[in-house]
């Protein structure tokens, strides 16, 4: 079933509630670009994805509540911590490839990891980008010791991406967690097997 591209002119044009901190960051292909409180429309088209539903939260309903409390708790991350949510966007072609970031859930003193690819840019490396870069901005400019899987990502294929960018089995931690050595490993193992990406022309 072909998707139609999602495009930043859907997210509004209101005023972020809180002032953002976080950079925008580049990578090989692609930019980083911190979410703004007007971006909820932008993510719930992009959450409300069959594909990337399954792959969060093994195909459970993400609720409007839920997707605004996620927002809310990126962007209290955003001006604490330096860190919240990004839109990822392939830099040669503009396309929007997904939604990425570092978040402090409720309850917890470490940042959880997000990360879902739109399902016109998956099987092309690009969700291993995407995890690269964000943990190297954690470890090597953030200065952070590790980093706590998302608990909803719990499928068979979330469990499978967090391993191949680091995370592993921690004591004392009821999901996988990445430190810089656990991260750099995994990048060592896979730099052989590396890819070439194609593009596509979807576009914000």
């Amino acid at each position: 079933m072909p998707y139609a591209p999602l495009s930043d002119s859907a997210a509004g044009s209101a005023p972020p509630a809180v002032k953002l901190h976080p950079p925008v960051l580049l990578s090989e292909h692609l930019e980083f670009l911190p979410l703004i409180q007007a971006d909820i429309v932008l993510l719930r088209l992009h959450w409300s994805r069959p594909e990337v539903r399954r792959s969060l939260r093994a195909n459970a309903e993400l609720s409007e509540e839920l997707m605004h409390d996620e927002l809310q708790a990126a962007l209290r991350s955003a001006d604490i911590h330096c860190a919240g949510l990004w839109k990822v966007r392939h830099v040669a072609t503009r396309g929007f490839v997904g939604v990425a970031g570092l978040v402090r859930a409720k309850g917890s003193a470490t940042l959880e990891f997000r990360c879902s690819v739109e399902p016109l840019w998956r099987g092309q490396g690009f969700g291993l980008e995407v995890g690269r870069r964000l943990l190297r901005y954690a470890f090597d400019e953030l200065g952070l010791d590790r980093i706590r899987a998302c608990p909803a990502a719990s499928t068979a294929a979330a469990k499978q991406f967090l391993r191949r960018i680091g995370f592993t089995a921690a004591d004392g931690e009821a999901v996988p967690v990445a430190t810089a050595s656990s991260a750099c490993a995994a990048l060592e193992t896979r730099r052989a097997g590396a890819r070439p990406f194609a593009q596509h022309s979807t576009h914000f």
